[in-house]
């Protein structure tokens, strides 16, 4: 507890020595999280109702007194005293009590899933959010870049103006370039503020110090390997993430679990047509000095089996009956229906990530051609060699070029952790360990 309260006030202090890494984020994120807090309560009230449940299944006891005095008359102390003790167990009620607990099972399980499916929503919108204000950091520095590309343009410019090799249009032309791409700088650092406000509130801290990097090279292997896949290899990855989303996925195993409880009020329905057995005992002392009393103590002993059979009213027990098929129904093309768009979007999340992943090396080159192209166009207008309409236009495919480059990293960071999510898992070395 020392522990976790440490890091909060060193980052609310801004006093962190490090950046604060994507772990630490995220670790924030489920410590603070209000959400998570209250499904954590429902989870054990959920567990407390299972453990009132299995408590029905065992024999039930009472202690009863009674004391009285009478008419002053008599002769005597004139008092009756009973003490008496009950014990009951039930036999068989038509399976409502075992169904009963195990359906309060189903119930907890589903709390349980429910707590877990909010634990991977967080940890997902932690690492999108991290993400985001690592993108946004790098575009700004896109931007800052263009601008001083820009600024070195215009001053070149405007040494020619003056020799009179290059026309004042132009120089308008580069001073409209200069004035976007402030424009473009100051949009760029605003939305970097925005998305560090962002990440603070959801991890509810009150000051958030620098990120640290996160390195393409850390997934390198996975890219490398996605990039390759062939049709055929696809189709097995997509049978194999199918495998592990139907055993992990907290929304399809909160399906099932569902319509195991469906089946469970329908044995509970058709108990109502069975009949109830109940065993009982019960024990009593009894002390009186009443003298009408034959005796002055006695005491008596009672064991009784009580059987009950339902006869009316047949007809609702047979409608609850179908109700409760229906409803069985109802919940397994629901849990059929859930299933598959699960797997659909698993599937989709796929292709996108490897679509991502194949992107980056294409977005990488055409950056690296796009970034000699235009130290070649530079020399070339700083010789008047090109027009600055051509100048611009290499300008504008290498900020092109950059952006969809940082776009492709981070487009991939984000569907990998969005398919990690729909997986059911945390680890993120799992499509590794899954692909091997």
């Amino acid at each position: 507890m020392k522990i976790k309260l440490i890091i909060v006030l060193m980052l609310s202090l801004g006093i962190f020595l490090n950046a604060i890494t994507l772990d630490e984020t995220i670790k924030l994120a489920l410590e603070n999280n209000l959400d998570l807090k209250a499904q954590g309560q429902a989870l054990k009230s959920a567990k407390a109702d299972k453990y009132g449940s299995y408590l029905s299944l065992i024999p039930s006891a009472s202690l009863g007194m009674n004391y009285g005095e009478y008419d002053a008359e008599l002769d005597g102390d004139n008092y009756s005293n009973q003490i008496s003790l009950t014990v009951s167990q039930p036999l068989f009620n038509g399976g409502k009590i075992f169904l009963g607990a195990m359906i309060n099972k189903d119930v907890t399980n589903i709390e349980q899933e429910n707590y877990r499916s909010k634990q991977l929503e967080i940890i997902a919108n932690a690492e999108s959010k991290y993400f985001f204000v690592l993108e946004c950091e790098d575009l700004l520095e896109i931007a800052k870049l263009n601008l001083t590309t820009a600024e070195n343009n215009l001053a070149i410019t405007q040494v020619k103006v003056q020799a009179g090799t290059i026309s004042k249009a132009e120089l308008l032309q580069l001073q409209s370039e200069q004035a976007s791409k402030e424009v473009d700088a100051i949009q760029a650092e605003n939305r970097l503020q925005n998305s560090y406000q962002d990440l603070m509130n959801y991890i509810q801290i009150f000051k958030l110090g620098k990120l640290e990097k996160i390195e393409l090279n850390q997934h390198q292997e996975l890219i490398d390997i996605l990039k390759e896949l062939k049709r055929k290899q696809t189709e097995d990855l997509i049978a194999k993430v199918a495998k592990v989303a139907k055993k992990q996925n907290p929304n399809i195993k909160i399906s099932h679990i569902s319509k195991s409880t469906s089946q469970k009020n329908v044995w509970m329905a058709a108990g109502n047509f069975l009949p109830s057995v109940n065993l009982s005992y019960s024990k009593s002392w009894d002390d009186s000095d009443i003298p009408m009393r034959a005796s002055d103590y006695t005491q008596s002993d009672y064991i009784g089996l009580n059987v009950s059979v339902p006869i009316f009213p047949i007809a609702n027990n047979g409608l609850n009956l179908a109700k409760a098929n229906y409803n069985l129904r109802k919940a397994e093309y629901n849990s059929q229906s859930a299933e598959n768009m699960i797997l659909l979007g698993i599937q989709n999340s796929l292709y996108t990530l490897i679509a991502n992943a194949k992107m980056i090396d294409s977005a990488r080159m055409a950056y690296e051609y796009a970034q000699v192209t235009n130290e070649q166009m530079q020399e070339r207008y700083k010789n008047g060699l090109i027009s600055t309409n051509d100048l611009l236009s290499a300008a504008l495919l290498l900020n092109s070029s950059r952006t969809q480059y940082t776009s492709a990293k981070y487009n991939f960071l984000k569907a990998k952790t969005s398919l990690l999510q729909q997986l059911g898992t945390d680890d993120r070395n799992y499509l590794n360990k899954l692909i091997r």
